[in-house]
């Protein structure tokens, strides 16, 4: 199988997807601004071997030791830089079939990191029952204000396809390397919006701690816009979402364009 990386002055260029080569992909595809970093993870579901990560410059938790054995000397706890909320949480579902790259047939594959630029992109060919299905992001973490994340999305099949594109954000995120495998985040608030800029807001606080250190709250909301029609917006505790839906005829591009902002009580009172 040839190599599955390019090389470029400026870019990180992924030319092929290979499942097992996920993770180190995502870890090489990172993007940050100083005070807010994510790894390359795809926006859509994605059942195959992941590991998920949106980190917030400042915001961390005490996890408690946990060992076989204990000797004097030991921490209490480990300070853990915490995994955030996600914010660039999209489903795409063609004819009622949700994409999934662990699941489909992918003809075509090119992922880069422009670091010149600061932009993430994306372009995938799957293959579906009824046809080639094409799928493209990008995303870029802002520079100017370290709260903004932005990403786009553009959808084609080359048959008339009954579209179905919903951008969400996630607090039901937890940390892999977590010693007692809990969650460190508990939700205060959720709420959605229906009317020309669709979308929601979400408002947790890292738990309780036995430890005397500080407590963390953040508050994360979202916007999106799309050449479909909108659907509807609805929210749950820790998560919050915006549906739009329509039949795409072929060869039209469906476009979504989500932007999200996130800030802590480190940044306002």
């Amino acid at each position: 199988m040839p190599d599955a990386f390019a090389i470029h002055p400026w870019k990180v260029v992924q030319t092929a997807f290979r499942p097992v080569d996920q993770r180190f992909a995502e870890s090489l595809m990172s993007l940050g601004n100083g005070a807010l970093g994510l790894r390359g993870n795809f926006e859509e579901h994605y059942t195959g071997d992941t590991h998920r990560g949106t980190y917030l410059g400042g915001v961390w938790f005490p996890d408690r030791t946990r060992v076989g054995w204990w000797k004097n000397g030991y921490p209490a706890y480990f300070g853990k830089v915490i995994n955030a909320v996600n914010l660039i949480g999209l489903d795409v579902c063609v004819n009622d079939v949700r994409l999934d790259l662990a699941a489909m047939e992918i003809l075509d594959f090119r992922r880069e990191l422009d670091m010149e630029k600061g932009l993430l992109s994306r372009r995938v060919t799957m293959k579906m029952p009824e046809g080639r299905v094409w799928f493209e992001t990008e995303r870029f973490v802002s520079m100017a204000d370290k709260h903004l994340l932005a990403l786009t999305v553009r959808i084609r099949a080359e048959y008339p396809a009954r579209l179905r594109l919903s951008a969400f954000l996630d607090g039901d995120v937890h940390n892999e390397d977590s010693n007692h495998g809990e969650q460190f985040w508990e939700h205060l608030g959720a709420s959605s919006r229906d009317n020309a800029a669709p979308g929601g807001t979400l408002l947790s606080r890292t738990r309780e701690n036995p430890f005397g250190t500080p407590r963390f709250t953040v508050a994360a909301s979202f916007r999106a816009v799309s050449s479909l029609p909108f659907l509807h917006s609805e929210h749950r505790e820790g998560w919050v979402c915006a549906g739009f839906e329509a039949l795409l005829p072929a060869g039209e591009t469906a476009v979504l364009e989500k932007y999200a902002c996130v800030a802590t009580d480190r940044d306002f009172p």
